[in-house]
């Protein structure tokens, strides 16, 4: 008798169901990982997508920004060719230069040109009656013209030539060494020196509340006297002249490259994270100065947390070196703005779709599975009818013989 014959009838029968059974499971169990598979994968695709166009619109809006500060920059070493071209620029030139190129229109943000007078301590009383005595642009000169803010220091970098004048009176005559109006008065100063003494395009990356209700970045060039030496900063230092300088209107910038649309749904925080040349490596974030929140032109609280803390937010990190220092623009937008309702439902769609076709095919196969069984048993039950029937008989028939 072979193991097959000495297995109980039972026993196989419970076998032959596990087996028809067995498939039904694998088919749901398959079904439903590859379900929440798809929905993994489909929803990593759909916001690394979304991510792409984010980033694209942050980069798009970086680049205007890019290149509004470079144009800027462009002007100032215009301005400075000027000054090396020609023995002495006066009001009137400086005037009629600056007239022709046209701020207004051709470099929107732009508010403001100035040079300012290098003055040592020892001119400081002649500076001033020259000032006053100036009838080049207006024929009754400045009698009141004065360095502010008043006190005696060691040098004085003067705003003297300053374009437009109408409606920054207040600028007329600042010591730059000595502004009350920025931020930090030291790292303007700071940044002073340092043009004057690099040769370099300088920011003091510090906000000036020339007017109060537009906040200003400045940048800054040396300008020295023509024909002299400026290899060295001891040259540099002993041919100085002054500086020309830019001020822009940060918020009016942010609005040339950031639409309505866009200001909507996403934020833009400007920091400065230090000098270009000696910034640490691994600076950090405690260090760097906020310049502009995006909140202020569209009428949110500035108190309100930055998206960029947020787990379910986008964000975009574009360092830029503009001016001698490394500016970082952290662009940032909630997931949920940037992904359309389509495809925000499309994931769970997916898994519903999968789970409900894996459920399907589970019954059919269950059914199909549970069919065979019972026919099976059926014909295991006819089989043992017709035996025993047949049994009987013989019996029968063994008796009447």
């Amino acid at each position: 008798m072979n193991l097959e014959e000495m297995t109980l009838p039972g026993d196989r029968t419970i076998r032959r169901t596990f087996r028809s059974t067995a498939l039904p499971w694998l088919v749901l169990a398959i079904g439903v990982a590859a379900s929440f598979f798809l929905f993994t994968f489909i929803q990593h695709s759909v916001e690394h997508v979304a991510r792409l166009r984010f980033e694209r619109e942050a980069n798009n809006a970086n680049a205007i920004i890019q290149h509004r500060l470079r144009s800027y920059s462009d002007i100032l070493y215009s301005l400075r060719s000027l000054f090396a071209s020609e023995d002495t620029v006066d009001r009137l030139r400086f005037h009629r230069f600056v007239e022709s190129l046209d701020l207004k229109h051709r470099y929107p943000g732009f508010v403001s040109i100035n040079y300012a007078a290098y003055v040592p301590a020892r001119d400081k009383k002649r500076f001033e009656e020259a000032v006053r005595r100036d009838t080049s642009l207006d024929r009754r000169g400045y009698p009141q013209f004065a360095i502010k803010p008043p006190g005696e220091r060691p040098e004085y970098y003067v705003a003297v030539y300053l374009e437009p004048m109408a409606g920054y009176e207040s600028v007329f005559g600042l010591d730059l060494g000595a502004n009350p109006m920025a931020a930090n008065p030291d790292k303007v100063a700071e940044a002073v020196r340092l043009h004057r003494d690099s040769g370099n395009l300088s920011a003091s990356a510090q906000q000036l509340r020339v007017k109060p209700e537009a906040i200003y970045l400045a940048m800054r060039l040396g300008v020295y006297r023509n024909g002299m030496p400026v290899d060295t900063v001891e040259q540099r230092r002993t041919a100085y002249l002054g500086s020309v300088g830019a001020a822009f209107d940060v918020e009016y910038l942010m609005r040339g490259a950031m639409n309505e649309e866009m200001l909507r749904y996403m934020q833009l925080r400007l920091y400065d994270a230090g000098s270009g040349i000696e910034r640490p490596d691994s600076e950090s974030s405690g260090a760097k100065r906020l310049l502009f929140d995006s909140n202020q032109l569209t009428g949110r609280p500035l108190s309100a947390p930055a998206l960029d803390a947020s787990p379910s937010a986008f964000v975009h990190v574009l360092p830029v070196e503009i001016a001698g220092r490394v500016w970082e623009f952290h662009y940032s937008a909630q997931k949920h703005a940037i992904i359309s309702d389509t495809d925000r439902m499309l994931p769970p769609l997916i898994l519903a779709g999968g789970l409900l076709s894996s459920l399907l095919l589970f019954g059919m196969f269950y059914s199909l599975a549970y069919s065979r069984s019972r026919a099976v048993e059926i014909a295991n039950e006819i089989t043992k009818d017709l035996r025993d029937s047949t049994e009987q008989l013989q019996a029968m028939s063994r008796r009447l013989v």
